[in-house]
């Protein structure tokens, strides 16, 4: 299961809600209105995911790597976003069968910003079922799992 945009996902960087007329990819409006380009890597992502469900994972390959390279530019390598599409990419292409390259992002995806609770269930997301198996898989698995416990230690430990 692709992570997609967040909850909070649904305002703009300054608040409000984000006017769904301004972030139609392709429409040209969103650019104008958003300097940032959050809105429009929101909704191709979506779009992409969408293509994903759909079966159609050349074009959701195609979209979602133009999301990634948008959010590489404006939030870093290192942002959670940009980690989040580094992550759906996998997904595309783990069932497109491009399985060197899902594994790629997967590792690059929890070493450069993907949250813990994402990174502690990679091995449940029926989108990586292709890579079940693979050592290198379970291996990232097992490498999630411990972020997610660390960061849960970490948690505990503050809450004390």
């Amino acid at each position: 299961m692709s992570r997609g945009p967040s909850d909070q996902d649904q305002t703009r960087p300054g608040g409000g809600e984000v006017d769904p007329t301004l972030i139609l990819p392709g429409s040209g409006q969103g650019r104008a209105a958003s300097q940032d380009g959050a809105p429009e890597s929101r909704s191709m992502e979506m779009l992409a995911l969408i293509r994903k469900d759909q079966k159609r994972f050349s074009e959701a390959e195609r979209m979602m790597r133009e999301t990634l390279e948008l959010r590489r530019r404006l939030l870093g390598p290192n942002h959670p976003d940009t980690a989040n599409a580094k992550y759906d990419l996998a997904c595309i292409l783990a069932l497109a069968g491009k399985r060197p390259a899902a594994l790629e992002l997967i590792r690059d995806s929890i070493e450069h910003g993907l949250n813990a609770a994402s990174a502690g269930t990679i091995g449940e997301d029926s989108d990586f079922a292709p890579l079940h198996g693979d050592p290198r898989f379970t291996q990232l698995v097992a490498d999630g799992k411990r972020i997610a416990a660390d960061a849960a230690a970490n948690r505990t430990s503050g809450a004390q």
